[in-house]
């Protein structure tokens, strides 16, 4: 991939208005884990119970487990609870068209439009400086001394429990950093094209919860934080996602 190509590729934020104000200014957004992987009431089409986590490849090794608490634990998953996520929309190379008169232009595919509807917002906060959006995100990473990564998620097949077991042996050996757990979700939502923000809080309800599932899934789901950087109202503009569809092909200037 073009590395600097990739580089001036916009990153997108669905949300209401009022909330891409706040964004804009600095106040990012997160919420916990755990909500991404309750919504199966609030929004199935974008339900997603390993939102972040890993399904574990042997569920049996945990029956033990779930006898002696009386718990049941639906889905089975690898994941760190203190987690705090901020999701936007990545362009990447499959939505380049080069044009006849030698522009390089941007849109979003069919799929990717009907992923961004779901979300039900009615605006758009477009990021076009992402180099300079990075730099900011670091920079407060070093100020505030909050552990952070922020990049695009990798989508895998979660029906292939061998690779899925490969890769959880991977995480749990060391060989890869948990802390790239909530940057992994199942290849079916491979149009949302997400680019997150994850951030974690030590100082989470999780910790003391750890080992009481029921109420650590109540309690620590709803909670949110706010990751605050530098304004980035001089490299966005906020606009109303109709406009926005209207609009679809962006020029890339050289």
């Amino acid at each position: 991939m073009n590395r600097t190509l990739t580089n001036r590729f916009p990153l997108l934020r669905f949300d209401n208005e009022k909330w891409l104000k706040e964004y804009a200014k600095g106040h990012i957004f997160l919420r916990n884990l755990l909500y991404y992987q309750s919504m199966e009431e609030i929004d199935a089409a974008r339900f997603d119970p390993f939102d972040g986590a890993l399904p574990v490849s042997a569920p049996n090794l945990f029956t033990e487990y779930q006898q002696d608490s009386n718990i049941e634990i639906k889905h089975l998953r690898l994941m760190n609870p203190n987690i705090f996520v901020g999701c936007l929309f990545s362009y990447d190379m499959n939505n380049v068209r080069h044009t006849e008169c030698g522009q390089t232009v941007i849109h979003l595919s069919d799929e990717n439009v009907k992923a961004a509807k779901e979300f039900a917002k009615d605006s758009v906060l477009v990021i076009f400086d992402r180099v300079e959006f990075e730099r900011r995100i670091t920079e407060a990473i070093n100020r505030n001394g909050v552990k952070c990564l922020h990049h695009k998620v990798f989508y895998k097949d979660y029906s292939d429990r061998k690779a899925i077991g490969v890769l959880e042996n991977e995480f749990i050996s060391g060989q890869r950093a948990r802390e790239e757990i909530p940057f992994i979700k199942d290849i079916r939502f491979r149009f949302q094209q997400e680019y997150r923000i994850c951030c974690e809080y030590q100082n989470s309800i999780a910790d003391s919860l750890a080992d009481e599932y029921i109420k650590l899934e109540r309690e620590v789901k709803e909670q949110t934080r706010f990751f605050e950087i530098n304004s980035i109202e001089d490299i966005s503009r906020i606009i109303p996602f109709d406009v926005f569809l209207e609009s679809l092909y962006q020029l890339l200037e050289d």
